[in-house]
């Protein structure tokens, strides 16, 4: 080979591989503005409701499920709710305050700092499926801390209102 037809040679060759990293990375950018994110499909808390002897949330959407549970020292009620992004709201109730955070991508915490001995005595989804009603009762001091901390309960929105699960981007045929 002549040393004209390398240097020809190791120019295309260069400038082959940078064409090439252009078009990963426009592949690469194309792809990811189309896929939609967790947050996209989840509904966001709008709303943190205070009312006699309990609290209402509110969501946009429908949600996949929620969980009540009691945390001890301090003594605190924390709601996780799958399939929701946390708000920006705070309720002031009449056994503390209730503030919200991202627990991770796909689940919504709710933090009751308890102000008073009580535990949560019911809590159910509301009709609509787009809203969480609890209902407080007192308890006595000297059973607060154990009562708080068995404090276990799984709730799950009516059937048609659950969220539905992501639809598949693949299909299989069997022939």
């Amino acid at each position: 080979m002549s040393t004209v037809q390398n240097e020809r040679k190791k120019m295309w060759t260069f400038r082959g591989h940078s064409r090439h990293k252009g078009a990963m990375g426009l592949f690469l950018f194309l792809l990811l503005s189309v896929l939609p994110g967790a947050p996209a499909l989840a509904g966001t808390i709008v709303a943190v409701e205070a009312m006699d002897r309990g609290a209402v949330i509110r969501f946009d959407d429908y949600v996949s499920s929620a969980r009540v549970f009691g945390l001890t020292q301090p003594g605190r009620i924390a709601i996780d709710i799958v399939g929701a992004q946390a708000g920006k709201t705070t309720a002031q109730t009449q056994v503390g305050l209730m503030r919200q955070g991202q627990f991770n991508p796909d689940t919504a915490r709710l933090v009751l700092d308890l102000t008073k001995s009580v535990t949560v005595r019911e809590a159910r989804f509301g009709a609509d499926g787009k809203s969480l009603q609890l209902f407080f009762a007192p308890v006595a001091a000297a059973d607060f801390w154990d009562q708080l901390s068995r404090l276990r309960l799984d709730l799950f929105p009516p059937d048609m209102f659950r969220k539905a699960p992501p639809k598949d981007r693949y299909s299989v045929s069997v022939d």
